[in-house]
């Protein structure tokens, strides 16, 4: 009897260890679900990082319109008689010939029009010290967008000019030549010596400059400068070479 209630209890546990073997079967299932998903996830990371490519062009590519900027600048920023005002429209660092239908420029002097309609204006005569410039820039695109700048400029004190300089002559033992100088504003000219020395001398109002000297050495280079009066100065150096020949 012992005999059979034994194999009986040995049946019994291969029954239930069999049975727990196959439990397994429902998180396999689980499993595979969620490798599923695993493999999803970068396939989704991947169209996402090919559609920014396809925005942003290669490091060596040109940019594109769209990421151009308009740039105006204009020299010099202070100008006075005698200058020219030159203006320059670049997109990006490409002039915008090529990518603009028109591009039309209005100048206008103390709000009047002035007739010139290139990117250069010259300061001619007809200015004077304190003009206001206005520069009016229009231009239009091939999207056909139009972009306007405008930009103002005040004529500033123009300095003297040196026109010519004499020849050294000699009188009596006095040596003689003479700067000769004109402002574009019309001011009066005023002359000096910027390093004196022993013996030179000059006319302030004419530039005629005498050079005196005992043992007959001549002081040179001598500084000669020119001032209006209105802040501006003109340097001018002068290598006095002496001529045996008096007058």
């Amino acid at each position: 009897m012992q005999s059979i209630l034994s194999i009986i209890l040995v049946l019994l546990v291969c029954i239930l260890s069999a049975c727990s073997s196959k439990d397994p079967v429902t998180p396999s299932a689980d499993k595979k679900e969620k490798v599923e998903v695993l493999t999803q996830k970068p396939e989704n990371n991947q169209e996402e990082k090919d559609a920014i490519s396809e925005e942003q062009p290669p490091a060596n590519a040109l940019p594109t319109k769209s990421s151009l900027f308009y740039k105006v600048t204009f020299k010099p920023e202070k100008p006075h008689i005698g200058d020219s005002v030159k203006i320059k429209v670049k997109k990006g660092d490409v002039d915008v010939d090529k990518n603009i239908i028109s591009i039309i420029y209005e100048w206008r002097k103390n709000g009047e029009k002035l007739s010139e309609n290139s990117d250069t204006l010259k300061i001619t005569t007809d200015f004077k010290r304190g003009d206001k410039i206005e520069a009016t820039i229009n231009l239009e695109e091939e999207e056909k967008s139009s972009k306007s700048w405008f930009i103002k400029l005040t004529v500033v004190n123009a300095p003297p000019e040196i026109v010519s300089v004499s020849k050294v002559t000699r009188l009596n033992g006095t040596l003689t030549f003479q700067i000769k100088a004109k402002d574009p504003d019309g001011d009066e000219l005023k002359y000096f010596l910027k390093s004196p020395a022993e013996g030179v001398s000059i006319d302030s109002a004419t530039g005629q400059v005498s050079v005196t000297t005992s043992d007959g050495k001549i002081p040179s280079p001598i500084v000669i400068a020119v001032t209006d009066g209105n802040g501006s100065e003109t340097v001018h150096t002068a290598n006095v070479v002496s001529t045996k020949s008096e007058q």
